[in-house]
């Protein structure tokens, strides 16, 4: 049977014991013995209990020695720190043959296959996974990492030396987190332990920059019925590694799981996951294209080819908030296979169809119904087929929701295809006067109007805006179809200009939609409106 130093300490916690590992490479206990003097030779893996500090001086000591002291003196830190001794001092009133009962029970007992450390025990109990992290790493002697799987970390080792600090960047660089997320992909580590079904050790080589070359890592699955719900990696910082780690992890991940299990996130870990990835996405966390792929696969994430993005915002962000859930469940019966995330004050979708349009006229009705009972708006980006341009597609969608708000756009859901044109003028109007730019037209037909009181300008406004077409602007208008040729010619003649010409055609499509965005910024209305 065997243990180590640092296991030993962690299971005699109530007597508050003060570890001080100085020879990391020999800290292996497989027996324990109590001594009275100083023996003619120390062995390496016997643990040595002793009642009195009975080491005085560091030339003593001719090879390397674990020893546990029961004593209230102040220890020389030259004895504390001598590199030939792996000390536990216990200040705290005990028996030294309960002392040594418990240990050599802790020696029996620690290899054991449902033995699982006191001390572990009693971080489960916490309910927090931090606190497990951190007793792993106290047990273990080397940091973990403990990801769901979307590879969003849960939690990561705090009580790190400060001299370590290739680890403690670990907790703190998202390269150094993609990286070993990256090395779970090329070494085929999820297959590898899928088929193990528990921990092993995986070297790193020269290319798993920024990990030192020749580092040894423990890659687990955190397993719940036989199903990975999570992966957790041990990295290699402060001791060596023996088999008995393996086991140990093991032993952690089955807490981890059993944490895992009643915390919020597993209640629902499909929709949960993929809420992290988009808020991930939206964030900016994850941005190389071979750490999104790789998360899109380990997700199992099926995105048909054209994809859109969508923003979802009550104009009550109390309404929001409070019927939260009723909301997302009548919006997942209209969008069966989307990706929903609440982000800041609004809701995000990731919508994906085979279509060729943003929604069905179904979905559209369905969701303009909704969304007008409840006082909501949404906003909808152009198809992408790039899933690392969500968060660009997620900016249109978000402009598209705004300027159709801002414009008073007729309906609930507005799509940046058609609004686009007004997020470009929204642009320009920072930098110049977007009247600068409008068709010389526009002007002479406002003057005209003015001093001989007609329409010219609005029935030029309707026939330009619908198109050229004749029928819907007179209906528009209510006047005879000879009365708005009759116009339009006038118009040709009044302005100079020849409304069969494509590139006319296109500037005064433009010049109006110049006059709305004006109109709707300075809360005016157009005159011909």
């Amino acid at each position: 049977m065997t243990t180590n130093m640092r296991r030993v300490s962690c299971e005699l916690d109530e007597f508050e014991p003060q570890l001080y590992i100085n020879n990391r490479k020999n800290e292996k206990v497989t027996t324990v013995i109590l001594i009275e003097e100083i023996p003619s030779e120390f062995k390496d893996d016997i643990l040595y209990i002793c009642k009195d500090f009975i080491l005085q001086d560091p030339a003593q000591f001719c090879s390397s020695i674990n020893l546990v002291c029961l004593c209230d003196l102040e220890i020389p830190t030259e004895l504390t720190s001598c590199d030939m001794l792996n000390l536990i001092l216990i200040k705290k009133p005990v028996s030294v043959n309960t002392l040594y009962a418990r240990i050599q029970n802790i020696i029996l007992t620690s290899s054991d296959e449902g033995y699982i450390p006191q001390k572990l025990l009693d971080a489960a109990c916490s309910g927090n996974l931090q606190t497990i992290a951190d007793t792993a790493c106290s047990l273990l002697g080397n940091p973990i990492i403990i990801y769901d799987l979307g590879f969003q970390i849960l939690a990561f080792s705090q009580n790190l030396r400060p001299e370590n600090e290739i680890y403690k960047m670990a907790g703190q660089d998202e390269q150094m987190i993609q990286q070993t997320m990256a090395a779970f992909f090329q070494v085929k580590a999820l297959d590898t332990m899928r088929e193990k079904g528990s921990s092993y050790f995986w070297k790193c080589y020269g290319h798993d920059k920024p990990l030192p070359e020749d580092t040894i890592l423990i890659h687990a699955p955190i397993m719940l019925d036989k199903v990975i719900i999570g992966y957790a990696v041990v990295m290699k910082g402060y001791v060596d590694w023996d088999e008995s780690d393996l086991i140990l992890t093991d032993k952690i991940c089955k807490i981890i799981s059993l944490e895992m299990k009643n915390n919020y996130f597993n209640k629902n870990i499909k929709g949960m996951l993929h809420e992290h990835f988009l808020r991930d996405m939206l964030e900016n966390s994850i941005e190389k294209r071979e750490f999104i792929e790789a998360r899109i696969s380990t997700l199992n994430l099926k995105l048909n080819k054209n994809i859109y993005m969508a923003v979802i915002q009550s104009v009550n962000p109390t309404h929001l908030n409070s019927q939260l859930h009723p909301i997302l469940k009548e919006l997942g019966k209209i969008f069966k296979n989307s990706i929903f995330a609440v982000y800041t004050d609004h809701i995000v979708l990731i919508h994906h169809n085979n279509e060729n349009q943003e929604l069905t006229g179904q979905e559209q009705e369905r969701l303009n119904t909704y969304l007008n009972a409840c006082d909501m708006a949404a906003g909808f980006s152009m198809c992408f087929h790039d899933p690392c341009q969500i968060k660009r597609h997620y900016q249109q969608a978000k402009d598209a929701l705004d300027i159709g708000l801002s414009l008073q756009k007729p309906g609930k859901v507005f799509f940046f295809q058609q609004l686009s044109i007004y997020r470009l003028f929204e642009l320009g109007n920072k930098t110049t006067d977007i009247t600068d730019y409008l068709h010389p037209a526009v002007f002479c037909l406002v003057n005209y109007d003015k001093e001989n009181h007609t329409e010219f300008m609005k029935t030029l406004y309707y026939y330009i805006i619908n198109l050229k077409a004749l029928l819907k602007t007179k209906e528009i208008l209510y006047i005879h179809r000879n009365t708005l040729v009759y116009r339009i010619n006038k118009i040709q003649e009044i302005t100079n200009i020849d409304l069969h010409d494509g590139e006319t055609f296109f500037q005064l499509y433009i010049s109006f939609k110049g006059l709305e965005f004006i109109a709707h910024r300075t809360n005016n209305k157009i005159s011909f409106f």
